[in-house]
């Protein structure tokens, strides 16, 4: 039995536009006569849009533009009811900002300034805490270590008025040249969820709570190392002897100092009879009969909520 021939297919011949006639490829002249379907077929096709008809404001030297409008995010989901009330809003936080050349960023653009006297107060007042609280000691280095360096960071604190208040300076470690799995392990640690705090502040206008702040002054200064890591002595305050520090507390700038430090705090709290809710870890609770005290935790800064003043 002979297979079944293909069925035959027409194939529309592509046109070429030349001036103002259409040919068609392999034909010299289209058909004019036909019948319906001929006439179909052999549809003229219009002129394409050349450069001299277009606009002539466009410039062919701009890229095209292949995206839609970006939406402005600043005002998206915004509360107010015109762009001119929130850019209003927009200078009032920009108020409170750091002013401009405020801080110096190097222990020697510090020197060069001519309030260094007050500069080299504060590194003092760093580095006589940093001594009182056991940060580190000096020992010979030993063979293939490769101590990390520090640097110290200076900044102006100044009250919401924008006055000077003190001269800031603080010993940071750079953490970022220490090895994953060797100088730490894990660095993460918790913080108090939002919806925690406004559940608690529900709670105090209820019962009409204390609430008080509290913010713990060298916090990461408190946690104990379990790694050992290395350092270099503070920039410029060496004692010329060639030893490196041996950190045993932690440092600002280390790795893992959030986390040791919510350790130590954590197991100071449960000490004193606090213990943390299930719910989130960093909500304390302690009680006596009918007054209780509520300590929430994010990072340094406690929020404290109590039934009188003297608890």
């Amino acid at each position: 039995m002979d297979p079944t021939p293909p069925e035959e297919i027409a194939i529309d011949m592509p046109r070429l536009e030349v001036g103002d006639q259409t040919e068609h490829e392999g034909r010299e002249n289209p058909p004019c006569k036909g019948g319906a379907k001929e006439e179909n077929m052999w549809k003229v096709i219009p002129k394409k849009q050349t450069t001299s008809n277009l606009d002539s404001d466009l410039d062919l030297e701009e890229p095209c533009k292949t995206r839609g409008v970006r939406p402005d995010y600043k005002y998206m989901n915004d509360p107010f009811p015109d762009e001119e009330e929130a850019g209003i809003v927009d200078v009032q936080e920009k108020a409170f900002t750091v002013i401009q050349d405020d801080d110096c960023n190097s222990l020697c653009e510090a020197k060069a300034l001519p309030e260094w006297l007050e500069w080299e107060q504060a590194i003092k007042i760093e580095l006589d805490q940093l001594k009182c609280m056991g940060t580190w000691k000096l020992v010979e280095k030993p063979p293939g270590v490769i101590p990390i360096t520090n640097k110290f960071i200076f900044t102006k604190k100044r009250d919401k008025d924008g006055k000077l208040q003190k001269y800031k300076a603080r010993l940071v470690a750079k953490g970022c040249a220490q090895c994953p799995g060797y100088d730490f392990l894990e660095m993460h640690l918790p913080v108090i969820r939002v919806e925690t705090i406004r559940l608690l502040l529900a709670v105090a206008a209820k019962h009409k709570l204390y609430i008080h702040q509290m913010d713990i002054k060298g916090t990461y200064l408190n946690g104990i190392l379990k790694e050992k890591v290395y350092m270099k002595q503070p920039e410029g305050y060496g004692d010329g002897t060639g030893c490196i520090c041996l950190l045993i507390k932690t440092l600002y700038g280390l790795k893992q100092a959030g986390r040791e430090w919510n350790h130590e705090f954590d197991s100071k709290m449960r000490k004193r009879g606090y213990a943390h809710l299930q719910s989130d870890p960093c909500i304390y609770v302690w009680h006596i009969g009918e007054d209780f005290a509520i300590i929430a935790v994010w990072v340094d800064d406690l929020l404290i909520f109590a039934t009188t003043i003297n608890l």
